[in-house]
């Protein structure tokens, strides 16, 4: 655990979105600092935001960050081909991999949402995901945070 700018954190995984798509990134009332686990917290987001540009050949892929309470909740939309919804209770399984066969994107091992989720649950967090076919997904991660000073704001294209 540690003290370090969720500024930069935000950032820093926005580097993997580097697409020709419209990417987004939104910090809404969250302040500067978080102490949390620095070296999950950054795996939960570049496996989540990587499938999301995985998935998504145009529109955006969106990173909003807020707080709620004690809690810092992360949200990472796309604009991608979606999952359906009979797959939405198996996505966090290890090795499931949706549009395998479907879109011939057969790229990886099916373990970026599991090892998300676990490390969301490690950290006494919750992630749920939202998403229709051929319009995207949403999901949503909300965990126990403590933050430290002043809150920012800010949203841009990246």
């Amino acid at each position: 655990m540690s003290v370090f700018s969720i500024v930069q954190v935000n950032q820093e995984v926005a580097l993997c979105m580097c697409k020709h798509l419209q990417d987004l990134g939104k910090i809404q009332n969250v302040p500067e600092s978080v102490f949390t686990d620095d070296i999950h917290l950054r795996q939960i987001l570049l496996n989540i935001i990587a499938n999301a540009v995985k998935f998504t050949e145009s529109g955006h892929v969106a990173v909003i960050l807020s707080k709620k309470q004690k809690r810092l909740i992360i949200e990472v939309e796309d604009t991608g081909i979606g999952i359906p919804e009979e797959d939405l209770d198996s996505i966090f399984d290890p090795f499931k991999q949706v549009h395998q066969h479907a879109h011939g994107l057969s790229e990886g091992t099916g373990l970026g949402t599991s090892i998300a989720q676990r490390f969301v649950t490690l950290l006494d967090g919750d992630i749920r995901v939202c998403s229709k076919l051929g319009k995207g997904s949403i999901f949503c991660i909300d965990m126990p945070c403590e933050f430290q000073g002043k809150d920012v704001c800010y949203e841009k294209s990246m």
